[in-house]
């Protein structure tokens, strides 16, 4: 029988060339899933992980860079609920579990903390992730956990913790499963199920006391503002000055002619804008605008005394004023995100009002206090203030606007739902408070520090 060396020649070519293609096909669709994986990974947040030291003001994040992107993945996807949990550091050894609520899984994550001796903190943070497979038992006071091919379990009790025990059988009895420990000793328990155990071991410093878990992903993460404190972008005040002008000359540069709203002076700066306004009993209306400061009012003030020779001026008094502050990342503001999770647990005694989301925009939250004085309490519970400035800050509202980009804009005005019939005279030292408390919220959000 002869053979067709040629056409088994070719044939092996032909097969050669489409196992090559399909090789090339496979290749490339695993380098793209990896660059894929990789990309996504990179655009989550690093910070998802926050440890709060005693030697450190604010947080760092889990600085750990072994097993990162696995770790993000794991309690991106399998723990999102933990979002803005926060698990106290105060043992040398911390667990805490965590069972995946996602659907046809049966998933179990245990975060293990354990404070590390080492004394350099950047060299004091590590991870290791273990899996195993195996039966998971529960009655109403303990969970055991007993992985396949192994004899050792691991048993958590409500009241004496997390230990290792020998396990010497498992037999069940009806609807029930008794489970042998070494020496005899049976315990029952009423439910069994196969699960997936993830064990993340996180070494953290010495001196941590506390962990938070912050998923603020719902947000324009391409966006990178650089982060700033709050700045006085806005203002408004009003005083008086007496009704007589004396002087006739230089007064006529400013006058108004057909000024709107009763204006008949108007005096530009470049901090800002004074008006004047006509005469009514026996006094005349100035109002202050874009005047940043207090003591640039007082000048602005004093120079229209010099140029009108008017004789009195009454106290300056606030009605509005804005800052605008960034924190240098985007914010998930979205309806149920972890902003509104924060705000809603830091500031829960505070008598704040949250409004998430608006629906004529939809890229910003709100946050309202109606009596500034009990934010105040509560942000610097150690502070006293004396009883006439306490009175006046009961009678500033706080309106705070949060959006998408990391912009907080504060929004401070007088508030209309008390009887605000006698105006606040402004005063450097009520100045000075409402700076302080807008300064400490702006850096309690950037941080997500609880006051």
């Amino acid at each position: 029988m002869d053979i067709d060396i040629k056409s088994i020649d070719t044939k092996t070519k032909i097969m050669t060339a489409t196992i090559g293609r399909f090789e090339k096909r496979r290749t490339s669709f695993e380098n793209c899933a990896k660059l894929h994986a990789q990309g996504s990974y990179q655009r989550a947040r690093s910070d998802m992980l926050r440890i709060f030291t005693t030697d450190s003001p604010g947080w760092h994040e889990f600085r750990s860079n072994k097993n990162k992107i696995e770790f993000l993945h794991h309690i991106s996807y399998h723990c999102h609920e933990l979002n803005s949990v926060v698990v106290d550091l105060h043992k040398t050894f911390t667990h805490y579990e965590f069972e995946s609520r996602r659907t046809n899984t049966k998933t179990r994550t245990r975060f293990c903390f354990e404070k590390s001796r080492q004394c350099e903190i950047t060299a004091a943070e590590d991870l290791d992730i273990t899996y195993s497979y195996g039966s998971e038992y529960e009655n109403d006071k303990q969970r055991l956990f007993i992985e396949e091919g192994s004899c050792q379990g691991t048993l958590i009790d409500t009241d004496r913790g997390t230990s290792m025990v020998q396990v010497a059988a498992c037999q069940k009895v009806g609807k029930m499963h008794q489970v042998i420990f070494g020496e005899s000793h049976a315990v029952t328990f009423t439910c069994q199920c196969h699960v997936r155990l993830v064990t993340m071991h996180l070494s953290v410093p010495n001196t941590s006391f506390r962990a938070m878990f912050v998923y603020n992903q719902n947000c324009r993460s391409t966006v990178n503002p650089i982060a700033s404190s709050p700045t006085c972008v806005n203002a408004c005040y009003t005083s008086d000055v007496s009704e007589k002008i004396h002087s006739t000359g230089e007064i006529e540069r400013f006058r108004v002619v057909n000024g709107s709203c009763g204006i008949e002076f108007s005096f530009p700066s470049i901090l800002g804008k004074a008006n004047v306004y006509r005469p009514k009993d026996k006094r005349r209306k100035v109002t202050f605008k874009a005047y940043t400061e207090l003591s640039s009012v007082e000048i602005a003030l004093q120079r229209i005394r010099d140029i009108t020779g008017c004789e009195y001026h009454g106290p300056i008094y606030m009605h509005m004023l804005v800052y605008e502050s960034k924190t240098g990342y985007g914010m998930d503001t979205s309806v149920g995100g972890f902003v509104q999770t924060y705000l809603t647990s830091a500031f829960c005694d505070t008598n704040m009002v949250f409004t998430s989301q608006m629906d004529e925009v939809n890229v910003h939250c709100l946050v309202e206090w109606d009596d500034l004085w009990v934010l105040f309490n509560f942000v610097f519970p150690h502070d006293l203030l004396d009883a006439s400035n306490a009175e006046d800050m009961k009678k500033i509202h706080l309106t705070m606007s949060i959006t998408r980009l990391g912009t907080i804009i504060f929004r401070i005005s007088m508030s209309q739902k008390k009887n605000t019939t006698k105006p606040v005279e402004y005063s450097l030292t009520l100045q000075d408070t409402i700076i302080a408390v807008i300064n400490k919220l702006h850096n309690l959000i950037s941080t997500y520090s609880v006051p």
